[in-house]
């Protein structure tokens, strides 16, 4: 922020180039950081006594969206955008970056066990199964996980933990059989 705008301008430029210089330096590739959004808001400044305008303040934003595809160094880069100037966090998001081969083998699985379900119900009733009349899936990849930053994110010497934890892909499979 200032109260002029070339100087809140050159402010935010400076500890931008910083932050992304110390992204770079943790082996991000520059395909990997993308500006999403840059901004200008003035601002009015008043006296809270008079209510009389005093002036205007601009605040200048600059966000960067990172993918980090080497988790070990995650928390180094978030310690190190913050030592950099970062002042705003938004969201860490994990997700899959390969998952199409993961999808594809849970549809067979459960394609298999769908069937292998149906089997089992109908050979206890004396029955089997004939041709397939409907079969629909439905793929549930994982809800990557939005975690705000706050107050274990800070400029001192600690690292910030950060624990992925494990996805889960879900295929859920219904197929209709005639029965015989």
């Amino acid at each position: 922020e200032n109260a002029e705008v070339g100087l809140a301008v050159n402010n935010n430029s400076q500890k931008s180039q910083a932050v992304i210089k110390a992204i770079k330096d943790l082996g991000v590739a520059d395909k990997d950081i993308q500006t999403t959004n840059f901004s200008v808001i003035n601002s009015v400044q008043y006296d809270p006594n008079t209510g009389v305008q005093t002036g205007m303040t601009y605040s200048v934003d600059n966000t960067v969206v990172v993918t980090m595809r080497d988790m070990a160094k995650l928390s180094d880069l978030l310690d190190g955008a913050i030592k950099a100037g970062a002042n705003n966090i938004n969201s860490v998001v994990f997700d899959i970056a390969e998952k199409s081969a993961a999808v594809q083998e849970a549809r067979l699985l459960a394609l298999k066990n769908a069937k292998d379900l149906a089997t089992e119900l109908t050979s206890g009733l004396g029955v089997t199964l004939g041709a397939v009349q409907s079969l629909s899936f439905y793929d549930n990849s994982p809800s990557p996980y939005f975690g705000i930053g706050g107050e274990s994110m800070s400029s001192g010497t600690s690292t910030t933990p950060i624990n992925p934890g494990q996805m889960q892909l879900t295929v859920n499979v219904s197929i209709s059989y005639e029965i015989k």
